[in-house]
């Protein structure tokens, strides 16, 4: 059976030239906050997004504003995949 998980995200605004970087550890990583709109949805949707999913996000994001650098391992060989805005 082939082993996946996610190493890191990076999610860059090129128009605010705000960024996110978030690690992850190899095993269960839980995402979890006790306020509402801090971007835990937003961060699950963008590992999919960046991965070539079809994905809705709120009205507010402009995933064409957007750059996704995922850095990821399949079975111990290491992939960053990244997606670069439309305009």
């Amino acid at each position: 059976m082939s082993e996946m998980y996610f190493k890191s995200i990076l999610i860059a605004d090129i128009v605010s030239h705000k960024a996110r970087f978030q690690q992850f550890q190899k095993g269960l990583n839980v995402i979890t906050s006790t306020n509402n709109h801090v971007g835990k949805s937003s961060l699950l949707k963008s590992l999919y997004h960046t991965l070539g999913a079809n994905v809705k996000y709120d009205s507010v994001w402009n995933v064409n504003n957007k750059l996704f650098v995922l850095d990821f391992c399949v079975d111990n060989i290491e992939v960053l995949q990244y997606l670069k805005a439309k305009n």
